[in-house]
């Protein structure tokens, strides 16, 4: 199934699946915009005038994370000031979408500095208006335990975490013959020290570790 290719809220892209692909029986008299219906319509609630799309553009785009992990998605936020009939997001890693909505997500594969580029187009602007950011790819790095300790209510340690990095905190009885069982797992949401506390009382060893998403288990 394609994706619907919006623009914003409410419009679709000229490059849309759904432009021109609806039922007449189900759009009668003008759409949002106060435009009449063509035949076939467009599916949505705003029909694509191509007359119509003409005139100044302005374009923004943002990022939720400027850093990120390698293998985890960021989401991107393009907006558009102006009537666009389509638009298309570049990442940095070698292609040109035109088939994603104006508020996307996207995975880098590879550690690396990319630039995003957000392009919008209509009649009067052919060749596009454009903005741009960098995202920063980097890669998981193993987790440093660091200030072990044991406490009244427990053994305690604490390791520096990554951005949206995932961490399973482990542990086993036996080094030579390890099964490790899993205590935790933490989404780490920003660069910070994460502290963790095993309150299980118990007489013989335990071992622990700290694996990130990226190096299984």
């Amino acid at each position: 199934m394609q994706a619907p290719a919006f623009i914003d809220l409410y419009h679709i892209s000229t490059l849309s699946p759904c432009y021109g692909t609806g039922s007449a029986a189900y759009a009668t008299g003008y759409d949002l915009d106060g435009q009449p219906w063509n035949n076939p319509p467009s599916m949505g609630c705003s029909e694509i005038v191509l007359s119509n799309l003409v005139g100044p553009l302005s374009v923004n785009c943002s990022v939720l994370y400027t850093n990120v992990l390698v293998d985890n998605y960021d989401s991107l936020y393009g907006t558009i000031q102006g009537r666009a009939s389509f638009l298309t997001w570049s990442f940095g890693d070698g292609l040109i979408y035109s088939n994603l909505d104006g508020t996307t997500s996207h995975l880098w594969t590879s550690a690396g500095t990319y630039p995003v580029t957000f392009t919008a187009y209509n009649n009067d602007n052919p060749n596009g208006v454009s903005t741009n950011l960098i995202v920063y790819v980097v890669p998981p790095l193993p987790a440093q335990i660091q200030s072990p300790v044991l406490v009244t209510n427990g053994f305690s340690f604490q390791f520096t975490g990554q951005m949206s990095a995932q961490y399973f905190i482990q542990y086993t009885t036996n080094l030579n013959s390890p099964a490790w069982q899993t205590l935790q797992t933490i989404l780490s949401t920003n660069q910070r020290t994460i502290q963790f506390l095993d309150p299980s009382g118990t007489n013989g060893a335990r071992f622990y570790r700290v694996v990130n998403q990226s190096e299984g288990f």
